[in-house]
């Protein structure tokens, strides 16, 4: 247990080998050297009120008396615990994801120009999601073609630039993911497991060529005169294995490219406004001439 990460534990005061809250306490501790969380239910006798109040001043989760304990109490108590863990892994997930929204968005304001901008988005997306490969894409109206405008990949991980298998996904593959959403009214695509998900053999074939297990779209979109346009998408994957997209992973990257949408505006509206000043200067006539 010192060298890994239980779940929960149920801990009687009276151990066959030892004192209970002792080792209550060292199990505690060591969780506490890992940064993790730990709920404890510990086990004990009525009449030991003394050692219950230890055992909640140590950390445990809550004490139970045996005498009066069965297995469906004791189902419940459990249940309870690890619904509380989960509540409060959830507070700490969206704690930690507006922090980094708030970094990221000091970063964008920061940032010289649109290639930092979406590198550092792919960066901080692929970080903070723990994936091991982050793409963005421009489309083009015109064309109907996906560029690839910046790419953040893990240790070990294929390169999509200049890769003809990546450029044959991004022509072909992604298109006809983002066709099969769109018909059904769903912006997000995510593909937990590209093996058993609904794609044709075309499109699996280019997942295994690029060691691609699963992978989720989020689109980009831009307002222009009230009107939303797609800007282009931002691809995230997982490679060996099968990775169940969570809703608060995809809310996560839908408030991210909010932010990105806002600095891709900020940045179109100053280019603009330079290429107006740049004409102008270009018309004005010296009265000195």
């Amino acid at each position: 247990w010192e060298t890994r990460s239980p779940t929960l534990a149920v801990v009687d005061t009276q151990l066959p080998d030892g004192d209970g809250l002792a080792f209550v306490e060292r199990l505690l501790e060591v969780q506490t050297n890992l940064h993790d969380d730990l709920p404890v239910i510990v086990l004990g006798d009525r009449q030991d009120a003394k050692r219950a109040v230890r055992a909640l001043k140590l950390g445990a989760m809550d004490y139970a008396f045996k005498e009066e304990l069965t297995a469906f109490s004791l189902i419940t108590i459990l249940n309870q615990a690890i619904s509380t863990l989960r509540l409060q892994a959830a507070v700490d997930e969206t704690q930690q994801q507006t922090d980094a929204l708030q970094a990221i968005g000091d970063r964008l304001a920061r940032a010289a120009d649109l290639e930092e901008m979406l590198d550092c988005v792919a960066n901080c997306t692929r970080q903070c999601l723990g994936a091991d490969r982050v793409l963005i894409y421009r489309w083009d109206s015109h064309t109907h073609q996906n560029t690839l405008a910046a790419e953040s990949t893990g240790a070990g991980c294929l390169s999509y630039r200049n890769n003809p298998a990546a450029i044959h996904w991004q022509d072909v593959c992604l298109q006809k993911i983002l066709d099969q959403n769109w018909q059904t009214f769903s912006y997000i695509a995510a593909i937990d497991d590209t093996e058993t998900a609904d794609l044709n053999d075309e499109c699996r074939h280019c997942f295994r060529q690029l060691s691609t297990r699963a992978n989720l779209v989020v689109p980009i979109w831009l307002d222009y005169a009230n009107k939303q346009l797609i800007w282009g998408f931002i691809v995230c994957q997982h490679g060996e294995q099968p990775h169940p997209w969570r809703l608060a992973e995809s809310q996560f990257v839908e408030r991210l490219v909010n932010n990105l949408a806002i600095a891709l505006h900020q940045t179109e509206l100053y280019e603009s406004l330079q290429s107006l000043n740049h004409h102008v200067e270009e018309h004005v006539v010296d009265p000195h001439d």
